[in-house]
């Protein structure tokens, strides 16, 4: 049985609700990881593949996935490999900044390399949110929104799914 690993950092909350959409769709056993509440990884050497995945914040992914990379680099060689990205650039400019995000010997190695859209929607409050919370700036101010559409999100878990020819 294939083991799928996802590692993420989601401080902006994107690339958590597309992990959270792949980890249902991918077959076989499933880890979700997220970086930025773990002092240590998993082995990695238990799974046969490992899906990276960062939020992209004035162009640039999380450190958190920059430093995973390059500390890992070798064992990621050596596994089936998923790279994606949220950013809340377009489709196309996405597309440009997605072959910079990560070091170009995982790039090639991938077995899919992809996007996925957002954009941020003011968060309305009510009333009595703005009454009991008062100035306090820790509160999200807006929600995440996905516009990629779940077609991208299947392509990529589609190709996830389908084993390697021998």
């Amino acid at each position: 049985m294939n083991r799928t690993l996802i590692v993420i950092s989601s401080r902006w909350e994107a690339s958590g609700i597309c992990a959270n959409r792949i980890f249902e769709l991918i077959e076989g056993h499933v880890d979700l990881c997220f970086l930025e509440e773990r002092k240590d990884v998993v082995n990695l050497s238990n799974y046969q593949t490992i899906i990276v995945g960062s939020d992209m914040h004035e162009d640039l992914p999380e450190q958190e996935i920059t430093s995973f990379c390059e500390t890992y680099a070798g064992l990621l060689l050596s596994k089936r490999l998923g790279l994606f990205v949220t950013t809340s650039d377009s489709e196309e400019q996405a597309q440009e900044k997605l072959q910079q995000v990560y070091p170009k010997e995982l790039s090639e190695h991938a077995i899919i390399l992809k996007s996925f859209e957002h954009e941020r929607v003011q968060r309305k409050t009510s009333f009595w949110e703005r009454l009991l919370l008062g100035n306090k700036k820790n509160v999200a101010e807006y929600n995440i929104v996905m516009t990629c559409g779940q077609h991208k999100i299947d392509d990529f878990v589609k190709t996830i799914n389908t084993p390697d020819e021998a």
